[in-house]
C-alpha cells in the first residue's frame, strides 16, 4: 500500500460529497427552496456536507 493511499481515498470521498452537494442544491430549487417537510432532509444533508467541506478546507491532509 502506498503512503498516500488513505489521503487519496478521503480526497475522492470529499469530491463525491461535493457532487452530492450540487445535486442537493438542485433538489432545493426543484422543491421550491422553502420551508417545510419537503426540503428538511435535503437541507440537513446540505448543511452536513457544507460543515464537512469547511473542516476539510481548514485542516487539509498533509503528506
Amino acid at each position: 500500500m502506498k503512503d498516500d493511499a488513505w489521503q487519496k481515498v478521503i480526497q475522492r470521498k470529499l469530491e463525491s460529497l461535493s457532487t452530492f452537494g450540487e445535486i442537493a442544491d438542485e433538489g432545493l430549487d426543484i422543491a421550491g427552496g422553502g420551508e417545510g417537510h419537503r426540503t428538511e432532509r435535503i437541507k440537513a444533508a446540505h448543511h452536513s456536507l457544507t460543515w464537512l467541506q469547511h473542516i476539510a478546507t481548514r485542516h487539509p491532509l498533509r503528506r
